[in-house]
């Protein structure tokens, strides 16, 4: 799937993903309104695993969430996980649009995303 942002600068670009049933290994293409194009490769790690320490592009949105069943019953009281993901664009060119494509087994929830321009 893709997504257009508005056609700015960004210092930053976060997307906020859950992979469930296992890692999802993502590629992120970051569309440039010149016509340039840059790629990331991210594992995104399952939902029930921290955010791998020390890596500057995953990090936990919201940590130790609690797992619910169809019926509205808890059924994991925590240890579940939605992550973000820096994808670090370059900050002197305009974005226009990010696509982003999963190549390993697994469940992906996209929650959204959001940026922060350079001015």
């Amino acid at each position: 799937f893709a997504f257009p942002v508005p056609g700015k600068q960004y210092k930053r670009m976060l997307v906020f993903m859950t992979s469930a049933e296992g890692p999802s290994r993502l590629r992120f293409k970051l569309a440039y309104v010149d016509g340039t194009f840059e790629q990331r490769e991210v594992l995104l790690p399952d939902y029930y695993n921290d955010a791998p320490a020390g890596n500057t592009n995953i990090f936990s949105l919201a940590a130790d969430l609690a797992k619910w069943n169809a019926s509205g019953r808890m059924t994991e009281r925590d240890h579940h996980h939605i992550h973000g993901v820096d994808l670090h664009p370059d900050a002197r060119k305009e974005l226009g649009s990010v696509q982003v494509s999963k190549t390993a087994p697994g469940y992906l929830v996209f929650w959204g995303a959001t940026g922060v321009t350079t001015n």
